[in-house]
């Protein structure tokens, strides 16, 4: 597994933890050769052929080409000016098993925090906080 720079990869750790400041501290980066290239990664990672994508209402097209030739599907989550909707999301995840019979729950959810396309939301932080402990519910 190649790590990509060393230097490059020490610098970002200290950016982030001074900067960013995360409320773990076993967090790791991911140097990537930008947004698509790390999606792709990470989809690849951990995705399986036929897996379900939680993805906002409007998803931009380029993240959807990545998953679409394993057999992923995508999951709409309906979204609002300001972003998805906690309460769509919960939803969802707490019918995945009557609405989706015999199917695994997705477990990857594919979000633009800031200037989604092409509502340009931000979501807030109430929002991030309460899709945050959804997420740990299912």
């Amino acid at each position: 597994v190649s790590r990509g720079s060393k230097s490059l990869a020490a610098l970002l750790y200290d950016f982030v933890k001074r900067v960013l400041r995360p409320a773990y501290s076993d967090y790791e980066i991911f140097l990537h050769l930008g947004n698509t290239d790390a999606w792709n990664k990470v989809v690849n990672l951990l995705c399986e052929p036929g897996d379900y994508i939680l993805v906002e209402e409007y998803t931009y097209p380029s993240a959807q080409a990545v998953w679409a030739p394993m057999g992923c599907r995508g999951v709409p989550v309906s979204i609002d000016k300001d972003g998805i909707l906690p309460k769509a999301l919960e939803r969802l995840l707490g019918d995945w098993e009557q609405v989706h019979p015999g199917t695994k729950r997705p477990h990857l959810l594919y979000i633009v925090l800031t200037g989604q396309v092409p509502t340009g939301s931000t979501l807030s932080l109430q929002h991030k906080e309460e899709i945050y402990n959804i997420c740990v519910k299912f």
